[in-house]
């Protein structure tokens, strides 16, 4: 298995712990135990940690999203790397991502400057110099959901492509937009786990790891067939 992947199935092993553990207080009532006291004491966990437990779920979840993807772009970022890619070479969805990106929007920039900076790339393509992508560029902020990743799968051109098992991933959305709530103080982690069950906090489980492991086996796929260059083209060894 791959690093991509590798690393993937660790992030997954922790969020197994965390709902092994919510599992346990929820369906089995787990109590608090005090062996330093004392008298031997424990305690049942009160029904607002339970929901804050909950709600936290959702916030796991969506960090296992944000970071599998991220580290999926990167993945191409660093391959297009070590493979020294040229722009004449580079498929087109990455060829206009990495002019997006070279000549980003900077307000400060004089107008001279513009067209010094378009003559700078100009001259980057014209002499076969390797194209670099800037993982600090990444559009990745907080707004990741099933609809952003085929959006992602477009610009990058990897297949956005799953098995019905996954359900097109619909369970992302809520975890997107929970996850928006607590950043943003629209809520409190107990009006968000409120109306969580247990039992629905798995299926969503469940299918985010499903999805994402999947767009994560395309997104190798990419790569391992170096589907980043034009077809039938390889990059010059400079």
């Amino acid at each position: 298995m791959n690093l991509l992947l590798l690393d993937y199935e660790a992030r997954v092993s922790e969020i197994e712990v965390y709902f092994a553990f919510l599992a346990d207080v929820v369906a089995k009532g787990a109590k608090l135990h005090y062996p330093r006291a004392r008298k031997t004491k424990q305690a049942a966990i009160s029904e607002d940690l339970v929901k804050i437990l909950k709600a936290n779920a959702l916030l796991i979840l969506y960090n296992l999203v944000e970071s599998s993807i991220r580290n999926g772009l990167n993945e191409i970022y660093d391959s297009v790397k070590a493979d020294k890619v040229q722009y004449e070479v580079l498929r087109q969805e990455l060829r206009e991502l990495w002019v997006h990106d070279e000549f980003k929007p900077d307000p400060m920039r004089l107008p001279e400057n513009n067209a010094k900076r378009v003559i700078e790339m100009l001259e980057l393509v014209i002499s076969s110099k390797r194209i670099l992508f800037d993982s600090k560029l990444l559009p990745i902020s907080g707004n990741l959901d099933a609809e952003r990743v085929r959006e992602l799968s477009a610009k990058y051109g990897f297949s956005h492509q799953t098995t019905r098992s996954t359900k097109g991933g619909y369970h992302l959305t809520r975890v997107r937009q929970e996850r928006n709530n607590l950043a943003h103080g629209l809520k409190s982690f107990k009006e968000c786990g409120r109306d969580l069950t247990l039992d629905a906090l798995i299926e969503i489980k469940r299918q985010v790891v499903l999805y994402i492991r999947q767009i994560l086996k395309n997104i190798q796929r990419f790569v391992d067939r170096r589907q980043y260059c034009v077809r039938g083209q390889r990059a010059r060894t400079a």
